[in-house]
């Protein structure tokens, strides 16, 4: 059997403020600028790798500390194009998956039989073509739904629908009007 786990708001008020600060404040980042900081969050990990590797390299190699310096910059840069490059493969492989999936549950309700052979290859494209859109504008909502679900349970209020619901449309509400290009003034 598995031991009873404590639930996340009893282990915000049993722990030290500190924790809750934190993470209230990645909360309130996440519902209110949360489409704006996910390119940081995803870049991120892997810049520290690499720095982290380029340190290492620098101190295996037992090179002066304007070299570790530099191939640590270098392995950040090429840490944070990897992670890039690879958050992006991952959402067309998940459009991929996105459009066979469609296909496969879409077709016995359009057509009888099974599908020809140039549909699979079709769905597989138009699902990486059209995913990364669909995953862009999912983000708002996501990150504010997040966000909300966090500081709910930070203040130790009950998960209702309303409340996470009610907090996390504010938050959409705040990333849309936040993220519209202002126009210029007429004269």
């Amino acid at each position: 059997m598995l031991p009873d786990l404590p639930d996340l708001p009893s282990i915000y008020a049993a722990g030290p403020l500190a924790p809750r600060v934190i993470a209230g404040v990645a909360g309130l980042l996440l519902l209110l600028a949360g489409r704006r900081l996910y390119r940081a969050a995803i870049v991120l990990p892997g810049l520290l790798l690499g720095l982290g590797a380029g340190i290492v390299a620098g101190g295996l190699l037992g090179a002066v500390p304007m070299v570790v310096a530099g191939l640590a910059i270098a392995g950040g840069v090429i840490g944070a194009l990897l992670a890039a490059y690879a958050e992006r493969l991952a959402v067309v492989i998940a459009g991929v998956l996105a459009g066979l999936g469609a296909l496969q549950v879409g077709w016995p309700l359009a057509a009888s039989g099974a599908p020809s052979w140039w549909a699979w290859p079709l769905a597989a494209i138009v699902g990486a073509a059209v995913f990364p859109f669909v995953w862009r504008a999912a983000l708002v909502p996501l990150t504010a739904w997040i966000g909300a679900v966090v500081l709910v349970d930070v203040a130790g209020l009950p998960p209702s629908p309303l409340a996470v619901g009610g907090l996390a449309l504010f938050g959409v509400i705040v990333q849309l009007a936040s993220g519209r290009k202002r126009q210029p003034e007429e004269r």
